[in-house]
């Protein structure tokens, strides 16, 4: 009997190996809540077995399946994910006990500068990725002709939302964000993505196509694990009543 017991355990042990082995990987982490719904909204929608899980400080991570991997991050990448992170003059001019030379404080406030506004340009609709780089000549008061601001704008935009007849109010925009820049020295560059076709999520003819990856080993464990105890306890039964089976036909 204890060679029974021993086996269900190891059948119990054998079987949850199995359903670890339909693992998971990290596809992106440390991603803000509001960002891995967004990405995981557009992975769910196109049919990938993904998930967001908690992580420190109200940060998440998102897994997928290890066989979905290379379609899931092509696809995300298609749409912009994941976001750019900017800094904002508030973070950058924070205090930490050191004194700064007016360089580094210049230096500072003109990446801050880029920052805020690249972060602006990117919330428009159709916008995949964003940068400004801003020129502020450090400005002699001795010199008679001042050196102009300028800045150079470029923005990755999908093809679906052309942004040519945009251009003048994201000059304006970058114009009303910099003192002294004039409005024909900012340059505006817009280069559309051209999609990757991502490879969809394997489905094929049997009746388990379309479901999730995950399920489908999963069911096939719980099957697996099934079949085996079933043997196990009628192997078990078959056993326990075959030495009184054998004492009655020797009687």
């Amino acid at each position: 009997m204890n060679a029974y017991h021993r086996f269900v355990r190891l059948t119990c042990c054998f079987a949850l190996i199995l359903a670890a082995t339909a693992c998971q990987t990290e596809l992106y982490s440390d991603l803000s809540e509001k960002e891995a719904n967004e990405m995981l909204a557009l992975l769910l929608d196109h049919g990938f077995d993904s998930e967001k899980q908690p992580a420190d400080e109200n940060r998440w991570n998102l897994v997928i399946e290890e066989n979905q991997l290379a379609a899931a991050v092509k696809l995300l990448n298609n749409e912009g994910y994941p976001r750019d992170q900017f800094a904002n003059l508030g973070n950058i001019f924070e205090k930490d006990g050191l004194v700064s030379s007016p360089m580094e404080e210049r230096a500072r406030f003109v990446y801050g500068l880029s920052q805020e506004i690249s972060q602006t340009l990117s919330q428009i609709q159709g916008v995949l990725s964003a940068r400004v780089h801003v020129a502020l000549p450090k400005q002699d008061p001795l010199n008679p002709n001042p050196r102009p601001a300028s800045a150079s704008v470029f923005i990755k935009h999908r093809p679906s939302t052309p942004l040519e007849n945009k251009i003048p109010e994201i000059k304006e925009l970058v114009v009303n964000s910099i003192e002294g820049l004039a409005y024909d020295k900012v340059s505006v560059a817009l280069f559309p993505v051209v999609p990757v076709e991502p490879a969809t999520p394997a489905s094929g003819g049997s009746p388990a196509a379309g479901l999730p990856a995950k399920k489908v080993w999963l069911a096939m464990v719980l099957v697996f694990f099934t079949a085996v105890c079933l043997t196990v306890i009628a192997g078990y039964f078959f056993l326990r009543n075959r030495p009184a089976t054998a004492g009655g036909s020797a009687s």
